[in-house]
Formats: structure tokens, C-alpha cells, sequence
């Protein structure tokens, strides 16, 4: 079996797949959430839903001090 190294994971080829819509991943075309590998579509998705990318890294030291100005 092919092996390849994304993001420091050890991966089989054919388990680089979007952990949404299970499709296919290539090296340029996804995105890490967290834990989880996203195509750009369900990447985008949570993004739109959440308003905050902050779904994906929900230990983030930052979370919540950007505020608007008035």
C-alpha cells in the first residue's frame, strides 16, 4: 500500500479523504480542522455556519478576544 505524510500523520492514500463527504483528497486541495481533514467545500461550509473558524480549533488561546470595533 502507498503511504504518504500530511501534516505529520502517516496516512494511507486512500484513507486521505474528506472526513464530511469522504471524497478523495489531493496535497493541495484540503484543509485541516482540529483533528480532522476537510475538502475545501465542507471547510468553507463550517465557516459560513459558525461565522468563526473557531470550530476547528475549540483550545485556541484566542478564542474570542477579537472583538468589533465600535
Amino acid at each position: 500500500m502507498e503511504k504518504m505524510e500530511v501534516a505529520g500523520r502517516l496516512l494511507h492514500k486512500t484513507c486521505f479523504k474528506c472526513c464530511k463527504c469522504n471524497s478523495q483528497l489531493s496535497v493541495g486541495r484540503f484543509s485541516i480542522g482540529g483533528k480532522d481533514m476537510y475538502c475545501m467545500t465542507h471547510y468553507k461550509q463550517a465557516f459560513r455556519e459558525k461565522g468563526t473558524y473557531d470550530v476547528f480549533t475549540p483550545d485556541n488561546p484566542c478564542k474570542g478576544k477579537w472583538e468589533n470595533k465600535a
